[in-house]
């Protein structure tokens, strides 16, 4: 029989035993790491498009929110929803609407910074939590997000099909941030940029007693022909 030998960090160091018993541990001990890394993925990393699952999503942005230090930065959040993804799938057909979600995971992982946390919600709705990421920063990202989508199809096997995504944002001081108030807010700017006409970021702001009246709209209407840019 292999006993383990561990280090004062309480990693396994060594084995102690006959040369068999100790490989045979060892293969077990592997085996049992791989399993358990393995059933964290699963339980933290959303199959279709390898973001944060909702719960792992909110369980790391309410620890970073903890672990982080008091300043006077600030901390941004964004909802994501992508337009008409019922009537893709109606019309494509649901492993159509599972590429169009899988490309726009991909999209938005590549218009966020190394530190920022991304997840699947649910359904077509995402969500990026911006650590130390002011108004103006969170807008650009945005703004990145969708024009990365309503600039380029998605490719399918046999064509393309045109998805894009409408953003609410929102804005607060990183010290005090709430990321259950943060998402109402957000979701309601979310709502807010899909009753203007879809495919474009609305602004809400953080404060006592509601959201802002204001509003930032990153995408006007293309048919009133106006380049993007922020109002």
């Amino acid at each position: 029989m292999a006993l383990p030998i561990h280090g004062d960090d309480g990693q396994i160091i060594r084995w102690f035993g006959t040369s068999t018993d100790v490989h045979e541990a060892y293969l077990l001990a592997g085996e049992r790491e791989r399993l358990a890394h393995e059933l964290e993925r699963i339980a933290t990393e959303d199959e279709l498009t390898g973001l944060l699952t909702r719960r792992a999503f909110i369980d790391r942005v309410t620890t970073m929110i903890d672990r982080s230090p008091r300043s006077r930065r600030q901390s941004s959040l964004l909802m994501l929803d992508i337009d008409h993804f019922k009537s893709i799938n109606d019309t494509y057909g649901h492993p159509v609407g599972d590429r169009v979600l899988a490309v726009a995971a991909a999209r938005l992982r590549a218009a966020v910074r190394k530190q920022d946390l991304v997840g699947r919600l649910g359904g077509e709705e995402f969500t990026v939590y911006l650590p130390h990421c002011s108004r103006r920063e969170a807008l650009e990202v945005a703004e990145r997000i969708r024009a990365s989508m309503d600039g380029e199809p998605v490719a399918l096997e046999d064509g393309t099909v045109v998805a894009t995504v409408s953003i609410g944002v929102t804005t607060g001081p990183a010290s005090s941030f709430s990321l259950h108030r943060s998402l109402g807010v957000a979701d309601k700017a979310l709502y807010d940029a899909k009753t203007a006409g879809r495919n474009r970021t609305v602004f809400a702001g953080l404060k006592p007693g509601g959201r802002m009246p204001e509003g930032c709209v990153a995408a006007p209407d293309p048919a009133a022909g106006n380049s993007a840019g922020f109002t």
